[in-house]
């Protein structure tokens, strides 16, 4: 059904689909195999060959018809194929080319032919018609009780991350080509163009494709990165820095591997390029390092540059290749430029301070954390406006978990998410933890220029929260092991859970891929929307999250930045969370046969531990706060985006 449809204050000409991607006769559509084609004359032995094609022709053009009735307007968009339909190209457009060919030959009043949708938009347009306006999305969906197809905005969080990262590359990538004049073919952008592009994909994207396919994604993405850091990006530093040595490329960093950075444990430059068309003033970067002292210097005004080398939190010892220590240092690069910095270990160091207290506040002048001195908890958020105003929220945080239904009518999967209660558990296995939101383990480090919370929860879950000098929000970084399941099997949606006093009257807002945010209301009543014993409160009030979501109130604004796809949700006044893994046992029966049951990764096994590759389990939260309230617009958080996406 064709349709206005406002998006982003304009007005779009969309079609709805009718049914589904398929014509709604299954005789017409299904053409996967000979058995089901259109055929004619030899091929159809018998002497009723031709009531084949002929049958195959009335139930298209009856089809037809019935939309007709629901349709404005005399252009019909049909659409062939689906799911498991695409095995046989040739019997296809074989059998569709006879189907037009019989439907032509009667003179019927339908017409058909082959068309493209702008050829469709243009033939809806000429006929100049009134539509109906469309307000909103189409979120939350669901296609029969207790099926809400809200699990999948955070399945397979890994893959989701590992796209956002490919996606960055390419476009850093892309630049620094244009910069460095390189005007040749380029076979190894273009793999990773195409990579890229493959995982855009509906069931890629979304983390609904089987495990070994999921695998061959990662496969592409981490090939096609490859192959631009040995050509493409090497070529584009060597001619911008006029410089003929080999570069190497730290693509393992976040996993605390930086091969080069090991085989030269006294010093080594590091080149950094600025793909934003602004200068990146004060960010600071991290490199993994296996010396615990380490000094940097700005190759081109020969000044020592803000660093400190901390512990790597929750590092594995018996990971190979991986380094205890990471060196965070700042970096000012102008816009679209390279800028050089050499780094050389230092023979005597004080090192970070890694201590428990009793007592602290995570503080850099601009925003502070303050923390619960017996447990490590957090208790507010404050942000300071000028040089004596400041205004803080009480803000509180737990790692929790709902479990999974085990209904066989409808488990959750990698599309549905069912809970079997409304109600998250804690995650820690602790005693201290149970009931009281405190985590099991804490520590704080203090750096140069930069200092950490560093909490743990449980055996499996971590986060660290981090605050960087000049910084105007705080970093949460998580880490999640292999998700273990009870003895009952039941699945698990892991996720993080932030509570605040703000008085967000039941609204927050999700982006619309990072271009303007979409209002969101708590329990909205829609007309699709199960009630009664079909409810599902929580499954139906997640929505996806591309890049972030914020609650306000007339007195402050309280975001999170993602750096993946994920689902969110605000279940509660001032409450804001994210799913951040998922684990099940049970397929949906939405197509994928399989259970999403992502194995752990073997090469980092040990003692009953199982420890992933770190972008695998690696998010960015930025949380900030302000006074200055731009609720419906919020262009600082925008430009937020644009500084935290762009790969440097």
């Amino acid at each position: 059904m064709p349709r206005q449809w406002k998006v982003l204050l304009r007005l779009r000409f969309t079609n709805n689909i009718n049914k589904h991607t398929t014509c709604d006769d299954g005789d017409v559509v299904h053409l996967t195999s000979n058995a089901s084609a259109i055929l004619e004359g030899g091929e159809f032995e018998g002497k009723y060959w031709w009531l084949n094609a002929q049958k195959k022709a009335d139930a298209f053009i009856l089809e037809c018809l019935k939309r007709r009735e629901r349709v404005a307007g005399n252009h019909l968009l049909v659409t062939m194929g689906s799911d498991f339909a695409f095995q046989n190209a040739d019997v296809w457009f074989s059998s569709i080319d006879k189907l037009i060919h019989h439907i032509r030959q009667r003179g019927s009043v339908v017409n058909v032919f082959y068309s493209t949708p702008q050829q469709y938009v243009d033939a809806k347009a000429e006929e100049n018609l009134a539509y109906s306006v469309r307000n909103g999305d189409f979120f939350p969906y669901a296609d029969s009780a207790h099926a809400y197809r809200t699990g999948y905005f955070s399945s397979r969080p890994a893959s989701k991350r590992f796209v956002r990262l490919a996606s960055s590359i390419l476009q850093s990538t892309s630049r620094l080509a244009v910069l460095a004049s390189i005007t040749t073919p380029n076979p190894s952008l273009q793999r990773l163009r195409e990579a890229v592009a493959v995982l855009q994909h509906h069931d890629a994207i979304t983390g609904t494709a089987r495990q070994h396919v999921a695998a061959d994604y990662a496969k592409q993405l981490s090939e096609g990165i490859r192959s631009v850091e040995l050509t493409t990006l090497q070529l584009g530093f060597q001619r911008l820095l006029q410089a003929n040595c080999t570069f190497h490329f730290c693509s393992r960093s976040n996993e605390s591997v930086c091969e080069f950075a090991r085989e030269h444990p006294r010093g080594f430059r590091i080149s950094v390029f600025n793909p934003l068309a602004r200068s990146s003033n004060g960010r600071y970067l991290t490199i993994p390092v296996d010396r615990p002292g380490y000094q940097v210097t700005d190759l081109y005004t020969g000044k020592l540059v803000s660093s400190s080398v901390v512990p790597v939190p929750f590092g594995d010892p018996t990971k190979s290749g991986s380094s205890r220590h990471r060196l965070y240092f700042q970096v000012s690069v102008p816009a679209l430029a390279i800028h050089s910095y050499a780094v050389q270990a230092l023979d005597s160091v004080a090192q970070a301070d890694q201590t428990k207290y009793t007592g602290f506040v995570l503080s850099n002048g601009l925003v502070a954390l303050g923390f619960d001195p017996r447990c490590g908890k957090i208790e507010s958020l404050t942000t300071y406006v000028g040089e004596s105003e400041q205004v803080s929220i009480s803000l509180s945080h737990g790692m929790q978990y709902y479990e999974a239904t085990t209904h066989l009518d409808q488990p959750s999967g990698a599309y549905i998410f069912r809970p079997r209660s409304n109600h998250p558990k804690p995650i820690p296995e602790a005693s201290n933890s149970a009931g009281n939101g405190c985590p099991t383990e804490f520590s704080f480090v203090k750096g140069v220029g930069v200092q950490e919370l560093r909490q743990s929860w449980g055996s499996w879950a971590h986060l660290v929260y981090r605050l960087y000098d000049g910084a105007k929000h705080v970093e949460a970084e998580w880490v999640i092991d292999h998700i273990p399941l009870a003895a009952d099997e039941r699945g698990r949606d892991v996720i993080s859970r932030f509570s605040s006093n703000i008085s967000s009257s039941g609204i927050f807002y999700t982006d619309a891929n990072g271009r303007a945010f979409q209002k969101r209301e708590r329990n909205a009543q829609v007309n699709w929307k199960p009630v009664g014993e079909d409810a599902e409160p929580v499954a139906s009030n997640y929505y996806p999250v591309t890049t972030a979501l914020y609650i306000h109130d007339e007195d402050a604004h309280f975001a999170i930045v993602t750096d993946r796809s994920q689902g969110g949700t605000s279940l509660a006044d001032g409450q804001l969370e994210l799913m951040l893994h998922r684990r099940h046992l049970l397929d949906d029966y939405r197509g994928v046969n399989e259970a999403l049951n992502e194995p752990p990764d073997q090469r980092f096994r040990k003692s009953g531990n199982s420890w992933r590759n770190s972008w695998l389990n690696l998010s960015l939260l930025c949380i900030n706060f302000a006074t200055q309230l731009a609720a419906k617009k919020p262009r600082w958080l925008l430009m937020e985006l644009k500084q935290i996406y762009q790969t440097m």
